[in-house]
């Protein structure tokens, strides 16, 4: 039975956000969008400071700017909402059975069957489990007991969530953990 143990952090939910981000299939797209707004702007840009308008030049400038930075305010609100949690700085365990996903910390217990994971991403150092398309947990391969709770845990996401995605080779998350 696989267990994973961790500590509630700010930095542990940040790095589920990251993990969740860069599963996302329509990033590449996202970027492109960006780019072919950015290619636009920067002209218009050029134009509207040629003709002294420094406060509009500015501020289209600073757009261009946001677009591609946006991510790191959003990770910085993240740790402030971490922060004030119930849960930060808790002791968490994750028990995964064939029953279910069992998470225990001194203010929860939940238990959830294998039946609401609609998916899985798989990392080089951990899973990322869905419960539809924006609910997920982290389950970081550091935080396992053992590597061989790794493969354990593999086969048995495998045999119970139909929808796999390799976001980065498994050969790489059994490195991770120096197996």
């Amino acid at each position: 039975m696989p267990t994973a143990s961790f500590k509630f952090t700010s930095d542990f939910l940040l790095e589920s956000y990251k993990r969740y981000r860069k599963q996302k299939r329509s990033k590449p797209f996202e970027t492109a969008i960006r780019l072919l707004v950015l290619a636009v702007l920067a002209p218009v840009t050029a134009y509207i400071f040629s003709y002294g308008l420094i406060k509009i030049g500015f501020f289209l400038a600073g757009m261009g700017v946001f677009m591609f930075n946006a991510h790191h305010i959003d990770y910085a609100i993240t740790r402030l909402s971490a922060r004030r949690s119930p849960y930060h700085d808790e002791d968490v365990t994750i028990e995964l059975t064939d029953e279910g996903f069992h998470v225990r910390s001194p203010r929860q217990d939940t238990k959830l069957q294998w039946s609401v994971f609609t998916r899985v991403a798989h990392f080089k150092d951990g899973f990322l489990l869905f419960q539809g398309p924006r609910m997920f947990n982290w389950v970081p391969a550091a935080s396992l007991a053992s590597s061989a709770e790794l493969g354990e845990l593999e086969s048995l996401l495998r045999s119970k969530i139909k929808e796999h995605r390799i976001v980065q080779p498994i050969d790489a998350l059994y490195d991770a953990v120096g197996r």
